[in-house]
């Protein structure tokens, strides 16, 4: 839910706050677009995993979601799934849901990215949780500057998956967006 913070910052902070913006496979603000651009797969895990009624079913629902980040789960670190479904598990359910559940006020975001505001939307062909063509969809309506990099077979997660390519285009986005 990364993403969703740029409409916080750009909500609650001055115009200019921020010089640019890099959204990962990501919702770029709670509400209607939530549901436009999850896919169906999480919109099913979504209600499990902020149960609260269940503590079995929220776990199980937790380790899907992790899973459903990389491309390929049976082959992470052992180590690193372990952190990643802890860090889910730190946050109670019911912090959860009122985290996603919330609607945010788009608009300061639409105004930033209409007067300029570069962005860049990374996105994966193969993200179980995201549609990414649904996201870039949404950008476009707004980002009168905006960059789209699609990672062909990637996942939720490319900064692990495909590191070198994430790295890559975040690095020429960001030295465009600083030195420009």
């Amino acid at each position: 839910m990364g993403g969703i913070v740029v409409a916080d910052v750009c909500a609650h902070l001055p115009p200019g706050t921020i010089s640019g913006v890099v959204y990962v496979n990501a919702a770029p603000y709670l509400g209607e677009a939530l549901v436009k651009v999850g896919t169906p797969y999480i919109l099913e895990v979504l209600p499990l995993l902020l149960s609260t009624d269940n503590v079995a079913t929220s776990c199980e629902a937790r380790i899907k979601f992790v899973e459903a980040c990389f491309s390929k789960p049976d082959t992470l670190p052992t180590q690193l799934k372990w952190s990643w479904i802890g860090a889910t598990v730190m946050q109670p359910p019911l912090v959860a849901a009122l985290t996603a559940g919330r609607s945010q006020d788009a608009s300061k975001l639409f105004e930033a990215a209409e007067g300029g505001l570069p962005a860049l939307a990374i996105t994966s062909t193969a993200d179980l949780i995201i549609q990414g063509k649904n996201v870039e969809e949404m950008l476009k309506e707004h980002f009168k500057n905006l960059e789209v990099h699609r990672i062909e077979n990637g996942s939720h997660t490319p900064f692990i998956d495909d590191k070198d390519e994430f790295v890559k285009v975040l690095t020429e986005f960001a030295k465009k967006t600083f030195q420009g």
